[in-house]
């Protein structure tokens, strides 16, 4: 016979399953958001400057030069910028997923009977899969962070910025 956990018990699991349920789909709907921000953001990045005419004064030809350096150096930064963002959202993505993994499971300990320790144990294992994979990608989102930082400041002082 598998121990079954009481209506108290039942009711602490329950509440836990639905915080969870709800970050779970404010990470995923976040990362939703940023990969859909950040992709508009890349694209934006490829797109043409628009053309001027080519016989200008001077002093405008200088500032149509003067931006166009800023308007690359900016470019290059935005870029850099909208792939961390696309990381993020990733990341976001997945932690909401894991973690409405994880509610699903603890919601199966109080809405079935009998298999109460086997569904506990399925949540514990979503947990450990969430947290496993979430400390990996958060070293990876540390890294692609720190390459990011390193990225902009290069792209910054080397495009006259």
């Amino acid at each position: 016979m598998e121990y079954e956990f009481d209506e108290d018990q039942n009711v602490t699991i329950e509440g836990l399953a639905d915080k969870m349920g709800v970050v779970g789909l404010f990470l995923w709907l976040t990362g939703l958001l940023v990969l859909v921000i950040s992709a508009m953001s890349l694209y934006s990045v490829f797109m043409e400057t628009p053309k001027l005419p080519e016989r200008l004064p001077d002093a405008l030809t200088f500032a149509v030069d003067e931006f166009n350096t800023r308007v690359e150096s900016n470019r290059s930064v935005a870029f850099v910028g909208s792939v961390a963002g696309i990381i993020n959202g990733f990341l976001l993505l997945v932690g909401g997923a894991l973690t409405r993994r994880a509610a699903h499971h603890f919601r199966q300990v109080v809405r079935t009977r009998g298999t109460d320790i086997a569904n506990m144990m399925d949540a514990l294992d979503a947990l450990r899969s969430f947290f496993g994979i979430g400390s990996t990608l958060l070293l990876i989102g540390l890294a692609a962070g720190s390459v990011t930082m390193t990225l902009t400041i290069y792209f910054k002082y080397t495009a006259g910025g």
